[in-house]
């Protein structure tokens, strides 16, 4: 839950947050997200692994991933017509 709260304050933060970031952390975006979110569906598989089958479990995990990171893009795109 910690690292779900993590990745809303990263993707939800303006960018004036990460002014201090080096430009070329910031040109590649799209693999930062693909790096975070890899790391929650890692998270969220390791912490599932001991209560389910594997192929059930690696399912969930990449669909709530998906819906999740689906939430953060529509959240996004609301926040951006209020700044």
């Amino acid at each position: 839950m910690a690292y779900a709260g993590f990745v809303a304050w990263v993707s939800l933060s303006p960018a004036e947050t990460f002014v201090g970031l080096p430009a070329m952390v910031l040109r590649y975006s799209k693999a930062a997200h693909f790096l975070l979110y890899g790391v929650m569906v890692s998270l969220a598989r390791w912490a599932m692994a001991a209560h389910w089958a594997v192929r059930p479990a690696f399912l969930v995990v990449v669909v709530g991933a998906s819906a999740y990171g689906s939430l953060m893009e529509v959240l996004q795109g609301a926040l951006a017509q209020y700044q």
